[in-house]
């Protein structure tokens, strides 16, 4: 009972785990926000590790948010800053329209303030999204705000759920954003064309079963070792190094259910891991138990 009480792996200790990240998460956004300029990267990297926490993905918390602050500061700022002077002069003009400064007749007034007033939404709406885009796909800032917008207008119902909620009552948590965000884009189903270049990168991490560098990568294409990591995780949502270990662990996976008795170290190896304890990780990270643990069991229930 103890043990299990201790185990790192079980329920309770994991949703610590979480909410310490969230809390950890809240307290990174709001230092990198004080600049104010800041507040689209802090964002976006909120959102980068908010995704990588729902698909329980591994990595450090600090590391994982400042590695996306730095990657997409310059757009995420750009379009911070795009939000901010939009965002401003649509304010100005409404104030400027009701405060009675200039004299205009009714219908010209409640015509003015239906339009200023859709094209707050249209922005609201819009910030909806982008910052989970950023966080998400490479584009550029066109490329983005297009997306957005397309995304905010396609699933209205769900963007005015969002929007009227934090407004209103702020009850909406940034993994339930992320949640909904997935959901809308799983609707979406428009899958861009992928690229020659991106496909020769997934036939060469195949042919080689995933035993392979992005340096060696970039040595058979041509292509520099920057953009097989973009191109790559733009089209296939993971990077080339996160597809080369579960190529592996699917190769390990194999191997085992062939033979549940033989010795691990037999083919972990000639498989790519470096050594026992390299195996031992990535079996743990992907399967949540031991090798052991996991071949006991295969052999208990007559695989």
């Amino acid at each position: 009972m103890f043990q299990g009480l201790f185990n790192y792996d079980n329920p309770v200790w994991r949703f610590i785990g979480k909410l310490g990240d969230l809390v950890l998460l809240n307290l990174l956004w709001l230092i990198c926000c004080i600049p104010v300029f800041t507040a689209g990267a802090a964002t976006t990297a909120v959102y980068y590790v908010t995704l990588k926490l729902v698909r329980d993905d591994d990595g450090s918390t600090i590391k994982s948010f400042f590695h996306s602050f730095t990657q997409n500061f310059k757009q995420a700022t750009a379009i911070w800053l795009m939000i901010l002077v939009a965002g401003g002069l649509l304010g100005f003009d409404l104030w400027f329209l009701m405060s009675g400064v200039v004299t205009v007749s009714t219908v010209v007034k409640t015509v003015m303030s239906a339009v200023f007033g859709a094209m707050t939404l249209i922005l609201l709406f819009v910030t909806t999204y982008i910052f989970p885009l950023q966080a998400r796909f490479y584009n550029t800032v066109k490329r983005t705000l297009f997306n957005a917008f397309f995304m905010s207008v396609r699933h209205l119902l769900q963007t005015i759920s969002m929007s009227d909620s934090d407004i209103f009552s702020g009850t909406v948590s940034f993994s339930e954003r992320i949640q909904r965000f997935l959901s809308a884009l799983n609707k979406t189903g428009k899958t861009p064309a992928c690229p020659p270049a991106a496909t020769l990168i997934h036939q060469s991490i195949k042919k080689a079963d995933g035993d392979i560098t992005v340096s060696e990568l970039a040595a058979r294409t041509d292509y520099s070792c920057r953009h097989i990591s973009r191109i790559f995780t733009e089209y296939f949502g993971y990077s080339p190094k996160t597809f080369c270990r579960l190529l592996r662990f699917h190769h390990t996976l194999y191997e085992i259910f062939q033979d549940p008795h033989r010795n691990n170290s037999e083919f972990i190896t000639q498989i790519g891991y470096s050594d026992q304890a390299h195996f031992q990780r990535e079996f743990k990270t992907f399967m949540g138990e031991t090798p052991r643990r996991f071949g006991r069991r295969l052999i208990q229930q007559k695989f």
